[in-house]
């Protein structure tokens, strides 16, 4: 109920034109059964635009490596309603897994830092990742079908938009 409340909020403020840009959970509360977005101060508007970012929530569309090997921001892209819904996707598989979609053990080249995950698109999805084994992971599997699929799009095919809530409500 909580993550659905959060995604009527991103409904309801994106048309205003504002962006949160640096939409994550520590800036998220909840009382009962209502979310309450209160780190907003870096949002962006018109054409003031949030820079900032927590790297496990940003949009690997935005992003690209820096010469120190983590990501920065791209100078050409910018936070929009897109990168808004997906952070709250990232929520949305935490909540429900207690896994980030970019943790794990990946198989492949070893010389891809985990915080580079999602530029290659990396996740907990793909057979090359292995599921995080600790004891509070919940198995990504046990989701409703139509949800992973939707997950699998936006995490692989970089489908970006409103998340569509009924997935949730269907729960």
């Amino acid at each position: 109920d909580v993550l659905i409340d959060l995604g009527r909020i991103l409904t309801e403020s994106h048309p205003c034109g504002f962006v949160y840009g640096d939409l994550n959970h520590g800036g998220v509360l909840k009382k009962g059964n209502r979310a309450y977005v209160i780190d907003t101060d870096s949002g962006g508007y018109g054409e003031w635009h949030c820079e900032t970012f927590k790297p496990e929530y940003v949009d690997p569309l935005l992003c690209q490596e820096g010469p120190d090997g983590h990501l920065v921001m791209r100078r050409d892209r910018h936070h929009s309603p897109d990168s808004d819904w997906y952070a709250y996707v990232m929520m949305v598989v935490q909540c429900l897994t207690f896994v980030h979609p970019y943790h794990g053990s990946y198989q492949g080249n070893r010389e891809i830092q985990e915080v580079l995950r999602p530029l290659n698109r990396l996740h907990i999805l793909q057979k090359d990742v292995g599921y995080p084994t600790n004891g509070s992971a919940r198995d990504i599997r046990q989701l409703p079908e139509e949800l992973l699929n939707y997950l699998k799009k936006v995490l692989s095919e970089d489908l970006r938009g409103p998340f569509p809530l009924e997935l949730l409500e269907k729960m």
